[in-house]
């Protein structure tokens, strides 16, 4: 199960204990991972890579959990941000490979850069 998903086995007995991958057990006790469970895994890597907490994910189990919406809406809306910042940082960048002045306050681009609000 756990190469199925790319994780460590303990990282499964992590999310087991979290609750946001109970598995079924086998009569003495095993745990048992079905194929819902490994698509609920790459499910849960998805959305911890997408920056979600494992409480976020907890909560968004349930379809029809009312801060599902909500839970998804802010991390989209902080992952919007940083993509907006990092294409600031990298149209920077871009510039500083083109800029001819000797100094940054001599440039109009640097100047306006430096005068951004910080990231």
């Amino acid at each position: 199960m756990a190469g199925a998903i790319g994780v460590e086995t303990h990282v499964l007995r992590h999310w087991e204990d979290v609750g946001v991958l109970i598995p079924q057990r086998s009569p003495s006790g095993q745990r048992v991972y079905n194929h819902e469970a490994v698509t609920r895994g790459r499910i849960i890597r998805r959305c911890q890579r997408a920056g979600l907490s494992l409480a976020d994910i907890r909560s968004l189990a349930p379809a029809g959990s009312a801060d599902r919406t909500a839970i998804i809406d802010e991390r989209r809306a902080a992952v919007e941000c940083t993509i907006a910042r990092l294409q600031r940082a990298a149209d920077y960048l871009g510039h500083l490979t083109q800029c001819r002045h000797p100094l940054a306050d001599d440039c109009p681009q640097c100047s306006d850069f430096a005068r951004s609000p910080r990231d």
